[in-house]
């Protein structure tokens, strides 16, 4: 959950910054399944190669299948984790379908969650 809080930012017209390349080995080397931001692009703008638009993408979208979600609303989660002190979560949330609107995603921190 990169820079938590990073949305309302947004929102309030402050901007923030994204993950690096060098975010590809630290998440694939945790097995990481998928990573979500509360950003418009999870990627830090400049990107790191001239030559090529969005390479964290492409090293863990197409080349690891990691799983990317952004523009995520986390902050009622993120306070919720803090409230109870459990940061596991199960996050659930259906593919985006292109002729449609952006499909909303689900995190629980119930008992499905062995807690």
């Amino acid at each position: 959950m990169p820079q938590p809080g990073q949305l309302g930012r947004l929102r309030r017209r402050r901007p923030g910054s994204g993950l690096g390349l060098n975010a590809a080995h630290f998440l694939c080397e945790r097995r990481v399944a998928a990573v979500a931001t509360d950003t418009w692009g999870m990627e830090a703008k400049q990107y790191e190669t001239p030559d090529v638009l969005g390479p964290l993408r492409i090293v863990l979208l197409v080349n690891a299948g990691v799983l990317i979600g952004e523009m995520w609303d986390m902050e009622q989660l993120a306070d919720d984790c803090a409230d109870d002190g459990t940061y596991e979560f199960f996050v659930t949330a259906p593919p985006l379908v292109p002729s449609g609107p952006p499909p909303g995603a689900l995190a629980d921190q119930g008992q499905h969650c062995g807690h």
